[in-house]
């Protein structure tokens, strides 16, 4: 039983958080997993945002939690998964970000996964993921929480967020991920607002 449970602990921390429901929760404390580990597995910085991920081709996206992270050896190795447009933008972003904050720190910070692990086999591409990037860069380096339900995508150019592509699929990925709302760009409004209804408030 005790290597069972270490098995449903190691799995949970593999989830990405936005993946571990309540109910969830509720079974594996019912199943005796120890408390430390389901607070492990949906714990996140204040930092940390939720941004939706497109599967090229597939008309589907997923909600993914992100934060900015010290990359202290000046290299992201450990983001595989971003394919080097992604890295240019999200890096733009952050220095986008550090501009905006009166005192950022200095050293060299990258856009991490919460739980990397369920990334391992993606190929993340294009400059959506910017704008959450910018957003958790300012969050850390401001002392804000960014709020937890709410999910982040567009492209940041200089001082503005353009707009991205697959916003419908991005905005059911919100909706079924639990998210309150999702800012998009301001010209991606008309067509989040069609996919959202009423399911989900479009900021």
């Amino acid at each position: 039983r005790r290597v069972a449970l270490d098995e449903v602990s190691a799995l949970l921390f593999r989830i990405d958080p936005v993946d571990v429901t309540s109910a969830l929760v509720s079974r594996a404390a019912a199943l005796g997993v120890p408390r430390d580990a389901l607070d492990a597995a949906t714990s996140r910085p204040p930092h940390a945002v939720l941004a939706p991920l497109v599967a090229v081709g597939e008309g589907r996206a997923l909600v993914r939690t992100f934060y900015v992270s010290l990359d202290p050896g000046g290299a992201s190795e450990g983001t595989p998964w971003l394919e080097a447009d992604a890295e240019t933008a999200i890096e733009a972003a952050i220095t986008e970000a550090r501009r905006l904050s009166r005192s950022p720190p200095n050293g060299r910070y990258r856009l991490v996964a919460a739980r990397p692990e369920s990334l391992r086999h993606a190929s993340v591409r294009g400059a959506s993921l910017s704008a959450a990037a910018l957003v958790s860069a300012y969050a850390l380096w401001t002392g804000r929480a960014v709020l937890s339900d709410v999910v982040v995508t567009g492209r940041v150019v200089g001082t503005r967020v353009v707009a991205v592509g697959a916003i419908a699929p991005k905005v059911r990925a919100a909706v079924a991920a639990g998210a309150h709302a999702i800012v998009v760009p301001a010209r991606d409004r008309d067509e989040a607002l069609r996919a959202a209804r009423d399911d989900i408030e479009v900021l």
